[in-house]
């Protein structure tokens, strides 16, 4: 283990044992103890023809690779990572669209999604790729009036949405087999509050393409308990924060909660928040240092920018808070029309 005299055996190089960051202190908020592993069949080699396979269904395929074209020319000079909310429907934190409080003038050029990316390739991937069509933003982030720890970094609505264009099939995501999408929580469904001190918990995987890991060619997970921090006001964003050894790249993937396939209830029964498979956040900042492997999100969550409890039209309710009122936007038939266009739910 990593900051520590005990020694671990393991038969592979492929998963950190349970892990933290030898850099961590009481600073930079404790040793989170965390897992990361490459979602994948084998070693990276020239050889090993399965090294850049992913997992080949749900829920892993529902999250992916999203290139980014930051200039004019229009060619993909970066990357975040994204995840499906719907079925054509993308989430994922809007520092991937737009450089904070610039305005109209801060968005970046192009976006491309690559559902289970598994090689550099700006083209495709195993199932494909998709352009977008209309991206939502968060307005406070947009004029850079969020409330942030620092200007632009850890704030309250670091998420956005983006609505696909159709391939050239005339398909979303969803119309391909092995592809679904993930349900989307809120105000912190599935926490619980721990001990005399109050701490806000929720177990998390976490699911990203971070360049310090196989060069952001792979899709890696991780898993720790994340803590609730900050009030919301100020400069205190409400946030959630976890153990990582993610960086670069992994900005905007998914922070679930029950992942995974559900199993058949033979004796055992459900736990108190049993829905599987639910994007509580996305991946909004972390550390320059690669030694203090700790990372936030921005919480999906009610705060001052998005105070109601529901936000509603047409007769869907779109949840409440950031994540309801961009759903809303981007699905609502007075902002994008998602729905109108098949890309939602």
């Amino acid at each position: 283990m990593s900051g520590s005299s005990k020694q671990a055996r393991s038969s592979s190089q492929r998963i950190s044992p349970y892990n933290y960051g030898s850099a961590c202190s009481s600073s930079v908020f404790g040793c989170i103890s965390y897992t990361n592993a490459r979602v994948a069949n084998s070693t990276v080699s020239s050889t090993a023809s399965t090294a850049n396979q992913p997992v080949g269904e749900m829920p892993y395929v529902a999250t992916g690779k999203l290139l980014i074209a930051t200039t004019t020319d229009g060619s993909f000079n970066s990357w975040c990572s994204a995840s499906l909310i719907g079925k054509g429907l993308l989430v994922k934190a809007a520092h991937c669209l737009n450089d904070y409080g610039r305005g109209a003038g801060g968005f970046y050029k192009s976006w491309r999604f690559i559902p289970a990316q598994n090689s550099t390739s700006s083209d495709s991937g195993p199932y494909g790729s998709w352009d977008w069509d209309t991206v939502v933003t968060p307005t406070v982030y947009v004029n850079g009036t969020d409330v942030c720890s620092t200007r632009g970094i850890a704030c309250n609505n670091d998420v956005a949405v983006i609505i696909l264009a159709k391939n050239s099939s005339g398909q979303y995501p969803s119309a391909i087999s092995q592809i679904g999408y993930y349900s989307y929580g809120y105000n912190g469904y599935g926490s619980r509050t721990e001990g005399s001190s109050g701490t806000k918990r929720s177990m998390i995987t976490q699911l990203g393409y971070p360049g310090g890991l196989d060069n952001g060619r792979l899709m890696q997970r991780g898993d720790s308990y994340a803590q609730y921090t900050g009030t919301g006001t100020g400069r205190s964003p409400r946030n959630l924060i976890m153990g990582s050894q993610m960086n670069g790249g992994s900005s905007g993937g998914p922070w679930l909660i029950n992942f995974g396939t559900v199993p058949t209830l033979t004796g055992s029964s459900a736990g108190a928040a049993p829905v599987r498979n639910v994007v509580q956040a996305t991946t909004s900042w972390g550390y320059t240092s690669s030694t203090i492997q700790v990372q936030g999100a921005s919480t999906f969550a009610q705060n001052s920018a998005f105070p109601s409890a529901s936000y509603v039209e047409g007769g869907t309710d779109y949840g409440p808070g950031n994540i309801g009122a961009l759903a809303k936007a981007a699905c609502g038939a007075s902002g994008g029309n998602g729905q109108a266009k098949g890309a939602c739910f």
